[in-house]
């Protein structure tokens, strides 16, 4: 091509075009970016996710390391962790230095954990080169740190976080070595002895996984239900199988209340340590776990008549003496007490009795599985009411 049609109007108008299309569609693609970026902020993360992607299939490859990482952070608080693990692969694609590659390993280390997969994210761990960089190399640590605690192997864990810690701190060194000196507290309750003496003294293991009243509980409803069938013993057939689901369900709750126990006292343990050593909005997270609560008193607060009060009041006892003690014996979520009490709440008490009553009549062992649908999860068939 000479130089005289290389200066043509038509060739040059051609140019402009381009130019000004490509202008067009950078800003187009910018302004999609900070409607996602303001969307993310305003915490609606489902709705900023699909402006990210939409901005991600359009994008120049220059753009789409810093987008990925975008996309896997909204996969990552809406819990997607597979999700994001694949767009931070996409991102280590699309990185341009080795800087930005370990920070994408890194990240997909942090999903790994928040899936409570410690042992493979110490594989990955292991795997990742820091290149002597001082913050990756306390970023790793810290890593290894939450793992190995993770994991339950304390000493491992407390050598990473002290490498986390500045040498020349020598209060916080001192406070990680007097938590390391104590971490044997975490140990217990065990789960182990606490059923065991469940099984010979019914309502012990609950006292000693630290739920005195659930021990006592059980002892009560145990005493009372076996006093009722010696005293009574016509009543004997109708008691003697509560007297054994009881039973047994003082043992799977005594070392279910241990497990969570312990859960507690790790959580504790781990916020300690996070006052020591740097800590970042993810490892703040690593080990939030809630305690047993009372999740049934809206029931009670939200009645609007004395009937419902007393559903309630009563649909509270069994949840608190009976339903507490008793083995895991529903085939449906939610239960069939919950289910009566949101008939009773839709549709009245007499109404929402007859729905509760007829769900009772429909829980039993010979559940149709082509009439509900089943979660693998709770390993329940759901009936909503």
């Amino acid at each position: 091509m000479n130089q005289q049609s290389i200066l043509s109007p038509k060739y040059l108008f051609f140019i402009f075009l381009t130019t000004l299309s490509i202008h067009c569609y950078s800003k187009n693609i910018d302004g999609i970016i900070n409607f996602g970026d303001s969307l993310f902020y305003q915490q609606d993360y489902d709705n900023a996710l699909n402006e990210y992607q939409r901005a991600f299939f359009f994008s120049l490859p220059c753009n789409k390391q810093a987008l990925s990482n975008k996309i896997a952070g909204c996969y990552i608080i809406i819990r997607e962790l597979d999700k994001a693990r694949d767009y931070f692969d996409t991102a280590f694609y699309y990185s341009e230095n080795d800087s930005e590659k370990i920070e994408c390993n890194l990240h997909k280390i942090r999903c790994y954990i928040l899936e409570r997969n410690y042992g493979y994210a110490l594989i990955k761990l292991n795997e990742v080169e820091t290149n002597s960089n001082f913050y990756f190399n306390s970023e790793k640590e810290l890593l290894k740190g939450i793992s190995y605690f993770g994991t339950e192997q304390y000493d491992k864990a407390f050598q990473a976080f002290n490498e986390v810690v500045d040498t020349t701190d020598t209060v916080k060194i001192s406070q990680l070595s007097y938590l390391l000196n104590n971490f044997n507290k975490l140990k217990r309750p065990y789960p182990a002895v606490a059923t065991i003496m469940s099984i010979l003294v019914p309502g012990s293991g609950q006292i000693y996984a630290g739920y005195p009243f659930a021990g006592i509980n059980s002892i009560l409803l145990l005493t009372g239900l076996t006093y009722l069938s010696f005293q009574v013993p016509i009543l004997a057939v109708i008691a003697i199988p509560f007297i054994y689901r009881y039973y047994m369900g003082g043992i799977l709750h005594s070392n279910q209340y241990a497990k969570e126990r312990k859960m507690l006292r790790k959580e504790k343990f781990y916020n300690d340590i996070m006052t020591i050593i740097p800590e970042t909005e993810f490892s703040r997270t690593c080990f939030n776990v809630q305690g047993k609560e009372n999740r049934y008193r809206n029931y009670l607060e939200s009645s609007d008549s004395e009937i419902k009060v007393i559903f309630s009041l009563l649909f509270l006892t069994y949840k608190q003496f009976f339903s507490s003690q008793d083995v895991n014996a529903c085939v449906f979520n939610p239960s069939c007490s919950v289910y009566m009490m949101e008939e009773i709440k839709k549709e009245g008490a007499f109404l929402g009795f007859l729905g509760g009553l007829d769900r009772l009549l429909r829980c039993h062992s010979f559940v149709n599985e082509h009439d509900y649908s089943y979660d693998l999860i709770t390993e329940k068939y759901n009936d909503e009411p």
